[in-house]
């Protein structure tokens, strides 16, 4: 199974390749300084568009909690342990860590926006343990001799030129048995979004600015947002950050993070589940470790198709069944990045070609989710037809586990 598992990985990354821009060229044919993900996108607009309703503030922890006990940190350990922290947005998941009283906590963020935020609520909200340290640095420029027990990356690598690159760089702040905690999205469970995606972008001009593209696209999606149990972002940050920032660089599965951590990181915990490892722990040492990485790896190929419907867990299949899945989710994937630069109808045709057999792929084993599908197709065909769009019908309360969390344990 592993051996299928690591063809089916293969042919992912074959389809995720192509969604690499190519580098801008100046007028003398050398290359422009390229656009930095996230941090020019917030920065030319002075936002940092990660808010999270905190009035219930024993409820987020309460989140956190949940979230930090999946990947298997009990939140107690962190009390008096190292941490730092790259990307922490406007700061809202950092109130949790902080409240657990690390002994050190450093914040590396490059957005002045999301910084400045960031200060004033860990300001308001101030609790036990040291005074967080905050770095102005890009991620990828951030050095230090030092190591930590526990190193978060959340909501940051997938969409780097080099997410694989950028993984390795962030995990190796962990100290030796430190724990890297991260998060991945791949076309399968970032496919309703991509989908939502492809209509924002038909529907709004890059050249508009940003709060009128975010207020007509409110009135279509907000709708679907409302259906989704457990939102506690703002609708329209959702809508800047997941359907109208500007994507450089591929998104990065579970399997490709295992793959790029393979031999010095072991696979921990993740959020949803699909970890599951019988072997007796007598026998569990050197080179028998690393089949860790194969487990894990099998255990994403069979159930890589749960991820398309956060509401519902599906029962296995074999990698192979789902590889065909992966494929059509890739190429829709490919389509959405391409139309991104060049706003071509062909873009939108292919798309609609794709889904269909994409529905009858799924109808093996969901026939609802099928049915979701087609209606979202009925609706992309709408919009080819006369431009608009509507009636969205169970499409519209279709969300994938769109972002899931993977933690490792650094090997000495």
């Amino acid at each position: 199974m592993a051996e299928t598992s690591s063809r089916m990985e293969h042919a992912m990354r074959q389809h995720t390749e192509p969604m690499r821009p190519a580098d801008a060229r100046d007028g003398r044919g050398g290359p422009m300084s390229s656009p930095r993900p996230f941090v020019d996108f917030y920065t030319a607009h002075g936002i940092s568009p990660v808010a999270q309703n905190i009035s219930d503030l024993r409820r987020h922890f309460q989140i956190r909690d949940a979230l930090y006990r999946h990947l298997g940190i009990p939140p107690r350990l962190i009390a008096g342990a190292s941490v730092v922290e790259f990307g922490p947005g406007s700061g809202h998941n950092a109130l949790f860590t902080q409240s657990l009283g690390p002994a050190r906590y450093l914040l590396v963020d490059a957005n002045p926006t999301g910084i400045a935020r960031t200060r004033a609520l860990l300001a308001e909200h101030r609790t036990g343990g040291a005074e967080p340290e905050i770095v102005a640095s890009l991620i990828q420029e951030f050095r230090s001799e030092e190591r930590f027990d526990l190193v978060l990356c959340e909501g940051v690598i997938p969409t780097q030129r080099n997410p694989a690159d950028f993984l390795r760089h962030v995990a190796g702040f962990a100290a030796p048995g430190g724990v890297v905690v991260l998060t991945c999205m791949d076309s399968v469970s970032y496919l309703s979004e991509l989908l939502r995606r492809l209509l924002a972008l038909a529907l709004t001009r890059e050249d508009e600015p940003l709060q009128e593209r975010v207020e007509r696209l409110l009135p279509v999606f907000g709708p679907h947002l409302d259906s989704l149990r457990g939102m506690t972002r703002p609708h329209g940050d959702w809508i800047m950050d997941n359907l109208l920032q500007p994507f450089h660089g591929p998104l990065f599965s579970m399997a490709e993070a295992m793959e790029a951590l393979r031999g010095a990181y072991s696979p921990h915990g993740s959020s949803p589940h699909f970890l599951a490892d019988w072997r007796w722990h007598k026998t569990i040492h050197d080179e028998e470790r690393l089949r860790t990485h194969e487990a894990a790896l099998d255990a994403y190929a069979a159930n890589v198709h749960s991820l398309l419907d956060h509401r519902q867990v599906f029962a296995p299949r074999a990698p192979e069944e789902n590889r065909r899945l992966v494929e059509l989710c890739d190429a829709i994937c490919a389509c959405v990045y391409a139309f991104a630069d060049s706003r071509g109808r062909d873009q939108l045709e292919k798309v609609a070609e794709l889904l269909e057999p994409l529905a009858s792929e799924v109808g093996r084993f969901s026939p609802d989710l099928a049915l979701a599908l087609r209606q979202y197709l009925a609706v992309l065909r709408g919009y080819l037809q006369n431009g608009s769009v509507g009636g969205f019908q169970s499409f519209a309360s279709l969300f994938g586990r769109g972002q899931q969390y993977l933690s490792f344990i650094r090997e000495g």
